[in-house]
């Protein structure tokens, strides 16, 4: 935590199930009490997601399923060097890497605990190409993807 009041670091003590060390994750701010972090690796991928809650400074391993729609699968794919946004109180996944570069769009309602792969097969609204790496932010009721890197090389 950093104290801008002072611009000092502060070690925030925390509680519960606290996440592993990893890299590739991605962190968003959701619902005005809590930040959820998403994925990433240690070792292995991962396709876990973790809130913590600033009022009692206390982790929790989030339980995740998916929706009725997306029964055929098993789950969220696990990932790293993806991006998410939130977006009306909903987080939004896009892309990373596993065994292989994802194209996908994933939507997770802290509300129902659901996720909810986004279909965009829409031919005027194709998706940005495979990547992992970029960055995306949320502007004006859209989700901007920039950068990163596909199988060959780097895309803007």
């Amino acid at each position: 935590e950093n104290n801008s009041r002072n611009w000092r670091w502060i070690k925030v003590e925390a509680s519960g199930d606290v996440p592993q060390g990893r890299y590739g994750s991605t962190m968003v701010y959701l619902l005005g009490e809590k930040m959820m972090i998403c994925g990433g690796s240690d070792a292995d991928f991962s396709n876990e997601l973790y809130s913590f809650s600033w009022d009692v400074h206390s982790w929790k391993r989030e339980k995740t399923n998916l929706s009725d729609d997306d029964a055929a699968n098993s789950t969220f794919p696990k990932r790293h060097f993806h991006s998410a946004v939130v977006y009306k109180d909903e987080m939004y996944v896009f892309g990373g890497k596993s065994n292989g570069y994802w194209q996908d769009l994933w939507k997770y309602s802290p509300k129902t605990r659901l996720w909810n792969k986004q279909n965009h097969d829409h031919s005027e609204n194709k998706p940005p190409a495979k990547r992992y790496g970029h960055s995306a932010v949320v502007y004006d009721d859209s989700m901007w993807i920039f950068g990163g890197f596909d199988v060959d090389s780097m895309l803007r």
